[in-house]
């Protein structure tokens, strides 16, 4: 019962330095620990400096949690004319609304941008140039995404920051790699070197290394680098970097047929029902399952789901791949004009962007879509704009009709359902050239797979090719 509020008073100070401490070493539980008893001990009845602000905004974020803290430090260290200090927040600010709600987080890279706009090289500045070559990454913008990285590169070097260097050296080398380049991995892999493994940069570095391993169609190393980076953003306590690694975790392991797994992951983000890049893709993978599974309507339900919180992040990454899904299910239900509409959408983006997005299956998913449509015109031109790659190969397997092939270069990669699906396209067309043998051998292989992940729909798909052509 005794007062204790000069103890109050010395604790927030040792509290505050022991939580950036622990946010320096990327101990993000606790530093999140820390830092939320210090807010305590301030009290709702006052104002907390704008540094406790930050830090505490700071490692809320990284531990999953939701407040108003960073927005708070921006205003207050604008209020002290600390205007670097208030870009500071406000990028941070945008990082971690980017994971929750993506459409909010512009706003605040923007305001950032706007209190560095004329200042010289400072910490704030390279934070906001790193900040943005991401943003522009992510919409596919490979060239002004390497420049700004470059800048930021350059920045971080000047003022001795390697968080924000290795930060950089991630955006550029995704974007290097997925241009063909294979110099663009060692970029993050020197990155990741930079941070010792750990914090946010290497959860970004390994997202990015999975991205750049995919694109050389090496989905061994690209499931090594998701499984790795989980594994150390879980060890750190890094809840939002674990939860986006586990976002690009469900899809490959989908892909690679590993679907008790994906499902699992699944189940985890709809229970969470964030509205993000990951809720996004848990929703397409589980609208696959379903319509491959026989479910055809519940599918299309959550496809539509998909469709409409992609729209809400708006980058092409979450939202071209999810249009081309919403069309192919779609339209194997008899639904027309919706499919064709989506279709031109994204055809439209690609034709006033600078390129038609990271080499993936969604490529050969859009080619088989165009050109079951009549549209082998716009098929052709994305397959003459894509770089060099396994996935470009299949694509234009794919166009030209060479369905066997097409699965074969897949196959080649290790994916799995789609390879299927083109084998049933060759089988299709193999048994209308009266090619029959050849054509069973077709369905035995997609067969395997089907029956192992318990896509009855295919399979009945499969049981239908056989009966025509007998």
């Amino acid at each position: 019962g005794e007062d204790v509020a000069e103890l109050s008073a010395r604790a927030v100070p040792a509290l505050q330095e022991a939580g950036e401490r622990a946010l320096s070493l990327s101990a993000f539980r606790t530093a999140d620990r820390h830092l939320s008893r210090a807010l305590e001990l301030v009290g709702e009845e006052n104002e907390p400096s704008a540094e406790l602000l930050l830090a505490a905004g700071h490692a809320m974020g990284f531990v999953g949690r939701e407040g108003p803290e960073l927005m708070r430090a921006v205003d207050a260290f604008e209020r002290l004319g600390d205007v670097e200090r208030a870009a500071e927040c406000a990028v941070a600010a945008s990082w971690h609304l980017w994971h929750l709600r993506p459409a909010e987080a512009m706003p605040w890279l923007e305001r950032a941008a706007s209190l560095v706009s004329n200042a010289p090289a400072s910490r704030a500045k390279a934070l906001v140039r790193a900040e943005q070559a991401r943003r522009e990454m992510l919409a596919y913008n490979p060239e002004r995404a390497l420049l700004l990285a470059a800048e930021a590169v350059s920045l971080a070097e000047a003022i001795g920051d390697d968080e924000i260097r290795a930060d950089a050296l991630v955006t550029g080398g995704v974007v290097t790699a997925t241009s063909g380049d294979r110099s663009g991995i060692e970029m993050i892999e020197r990155a990741l070197d930079i941070v010792a493994h750990r914090g946010k940069v290497a959860s970004r570095g390994y997202t990015n290394l999975f991205v750049a391993h995919m694109t050389f169609g090496d989905k061994e190393r690209a499931l090594h680098a998701l499984e790795r980076g989980l594994e150390r953003a879980e060890f750190d306590g890094e809840v939002q970097g674990a939860r986006f690694i586990r976002g690009n975790l469900l899809g490959l392991l989908y892909s690679v047929g590993d679907w008790d797994r994906a499902l699992a992951l699944v189940e985890m983000f709809l229970e969470e029902q964030q509205e993000s890049y990951q809720l996004t893709a848990a929703l397409d993978v589980q609208a696959r399952m379903l319509y491959a599974r026989g479910d055809a309507e519940q599918a299309l339900g959550q496809i539509r789901s998909a469709v409409e919180f992609a729209r809400q992040v708006e980058d092409p990454q979450a939202l071209w791949p999810t249009l081309i899904t919403f069309a192919k299910l779609a339209r194997r239900q008899g639904i027309d004009s919706e499919p064709e509409d989506v279709l031109a959408e994204v055809v439209g983006e690609m034709a006033v962007s600078e390129t038609v997005g990271d080499p993936q299956e969604w490529h050969i998913e859009l080619v088989l879509e165009l050109v079951d449509v009549g549209r082998h015109e716009d098929a052709r031109a994305m397959v003459e704009r894509m770089g060099a790659s396994l996935w470009a190969d299949a694509c234009a397997a794919a166009l030209q009709g060479r369905y066997g092939d097409a699965a074969d270069t897949l196959a080649s990669i290790g994916d799995e359902p789609l390879q299927a699906e083109l084998r049933l396209f060759a089988a299709r067309q193999l048994a209308d050239q009266g090619q029959i043998t050849q054509a069973e051998a077709q369905i035995a292989r997609a067969r395997a797979f089907w029956t192992s992940v318990g896509a009855t729909a295919y399979l009945c798909d499969a049981d239908a090719v056989l009966a025509e052509a007998s």
